[in-house]
Parts: C-alpha cells; sequence; structure tokens
C-alpha cells in the first residue's frame, strides 16, 4: 500500500488511508467526500483512490447560489411591492366609486321616501273627493311597489356598509321556517304549482330570526314568480354534521347549465320576455346573498340541466 498526499498538506497520510478503507469497505468507486471528488481505479495489485480537492470550487458555487437566491428574493421583493402599489392605485378609482353608488343608493332612497309619503296623501284626498277608481288604485299599488323597493335597496345598503349590524340569538330554525313557508303554498296554488317542503325538525341555530326568516321568503318568492306553469317547487332545510342547508329546486326555462352567480346580480332579471310579466325587482336574491354573507355562510345557483335552478344556502 502506498500513499501520496505531497500536493496537499490538508490531510495526513493516516487520514487518507483511513477515508480510502472507508470507501472501499462501504463499495463506493466515485463521487463525493466532504470536499472531496474521489475515483477509484482497479490495478491488477488492488484499488488505486484518487482524491481531488474541490474546496474553492464547491465554495464558489455555495457563494454563487446564495447570491442568487438573494438577488431573486429582492427582485420578487421590489416586484411584490410595485405590484401593492400600483394595484391600489388602480383598484382605488373602482372602489370609490363602488362607495359612491352605496350613498348614493342611500341618499336617493331617503329622499325618495318624503315624495312617495306626499303622493300617496295627494291619491288618498282624490279618492275623499272623487271616490276610489283605477287611476287612484294604480297610483296606490305603484306607491307600495316603489316602497318596497327603496326599503329594499336601504337594507341592502347598509348591509354593504355594515352599519346594520344584525343582533344574533338561539331560535329554532325548522319552526321559522315552516311557519314563513307556509303561505306560500296558498300562494304556489293559486298559480297552478305545487310546493313541497321538506323541513327537518328541531334545527337550531345562532342568528338573526328575521333575516332568515326573509331569506326563507325569498327563497320561495323567486321560486313561485318564476317556476314553469303546472310544476312541482321543492324547498328543503336539513342539518347535516355542523352545516345547516336551506335549499330551493323549480323547473324553470333559458337557463344555461353549471353555475349561474349572475342570478345575484342587482336587478339581474333573466329573461326580460318574461320578467317583465313579472311583479319584483331584481334585487331579491342579492337581498339573500347579503342576508347569508352577514351570517357567515355561502349561497350558490346552478342549474344541472338547463331545465331546473336549484338555489342552495350553507350556514
Amino acid at each position: 500500500m502506498s500513499v501520496n498526499t505531497g500536493k496537499i498538506a490538508a490531510v495526513s497520510t493516516g487520514d487518507a488511508v483511513a477515508l480510502a478503507q472507508q470507501l472501499q469497505a462501504a463499495g463506493k468507486t466515485a463521487g463525493f467526500s466532504g470536499y472531496y471528488q474521489y475515483l477509484a481505479q482497479d490495478f491488477d495489485n488492488g484499488v488505486r483512490y484518487i482524491f481531488l480537492d474541490c474546496t474553492r470550487s464547491l465554495n464558489a458555487v455555495r457563494s454563487f447560489l446564495a447570491r442568487s437566491l438573494l438577488v431573486s428574493f429582492c427582485a420578487i421583493l421590489a416586484v411584490f411591492l410595485l405590484v401593492l402599489v400600483l394595484s391600489r392605485r388602480a383598484v382605488r378609482p373602482v372602489a370609490e366609486s363602488y362607495e359612491k353608488q352605496k350613498q348614493f343608493i342611500t341618499n336617493a332612497s331617503h329622499e325618495i321616501k318624503t315624495p312617495l309619503s306626499i303622493i300617496d296623501s295627494c291619491a288618498e284626498v282624490l279618492e275623499l273627493e272623487q271616490g276610489e277608481n283605477k287611476w287612484t288604485q294604480g297610483i296606490r299599488s305603484q306607491i307600495v311597489r316603489l316602497t318596497g323597493l327603496t326599503q329594499n335597496l336601504m337594507s341592502l345598503a347598509r348591509m354593504d356598509e355594515g352599519s346594520t349590524a344584525l343582533m344574533m340569538e338561539d331560535f329554532d330554525f325548522s319552526e321559522a321556517a315552516a311557519q314563513t313557508l307556509a303561505v306560500f303554498e296558498l300562494m304556489a296554488e293559486n298559480n297552478g304549482l305545487k310546493l313541497t317542503c321538506t323541513i327537518t325538525p328541531d334545527i337550531h341555530i345562532h342568528g338573526n330570526e328575521q333575516a332568515l326568516c326573509q331569506l326563507c321568503s325569498i327563497l320561495a318568492d323567486n321560486a313561485v314568480k318564476y317556476a314553469l306553469p303546472r310544476s312541482e317547487i321543492r324547498i328543503s332545510l336539513r342539518r347535516k354534521g355542523k352545516k345547516i342547508t336551506l335549499s330551493s329546486e323549480n323547473a324553470a326555462d333559458n337557463l344555461r347549465r353549471g353555475d349561474l352567480p349572475q342570478l345575484f346580480d342587482r336587478f339581474y332579471r333573466g329573461d326580460a320576455s318574461r320578467s317583465s310579466e313579472k311583479s319584483g325587482y331584481g334585487i331579491g336574491l342579492s337581498m339573500a346573498q347579503a342576508i347569508v354573507t352577514a351570517h357567515g355562510g355561502k349561497i350558490a345557483a346552478d342549474s344541472a340541466d338547463g331545465q331546473t335552478l336549484k338555489i342552495t344556502v350553507q350556514l
């Protein structure tokens, strides 16, 4: 056995022999051991291990890698800050416009209430002097319609602004939903429809009873208004684990398959030719979405076949 360590001072002869024996015992013929790259060569009288000190090269690679990572991190940070600044500037006009829109709705709703009251009073005076007729009836019906619209718009604006904090309490959602939906069974029957309600009893929830009853009313009213003639409406309230699911399902036309998020847009009325024949403002489902969001839930609309609309609420 011969050892040549004449060209390196960092390794003694004993260390070199021990390292070569260790590698030979492990059956390794090439690779790295620490900072040294080694290669085994077979000879007639044994095996020779050649070691190459790669300390300088490895340190250079590691230094280059560290600098590259540092430069990459600084570049990513700079891009993030740039995007953050530019995105705020880009979004600011949209946010300001949205805030102005909400403020306008609130102010307009307040301002409209006064002339509506005056018109209502004038119609009442006309009825007292000349008697009730189709003209005064038309005026009174449109006053009721506009009053409901302004009230809904004000409620939506307050929910958007977060100025209206719903009072939450524990109550029997099953009982409240059953009482609310009972009114719509007669309405559906008068429209030639069948309303089937499947409500699991004793479902208790921590929420605002008035708002959640309004949610049930919105779903039922929407289904009764837009269901196809002589079809069935199915409304269910179930609990699965910690989640409560409220859903309505009815046959409808002019639907596309898949998710239908546009139904929750304000003043969206679907098919204009049919919607014009139905009473409503096109903000019912927007109200439903606001109520669900205020309770930390989710609402979605979809059609699996393009012929049936299903609205699902998870609380």
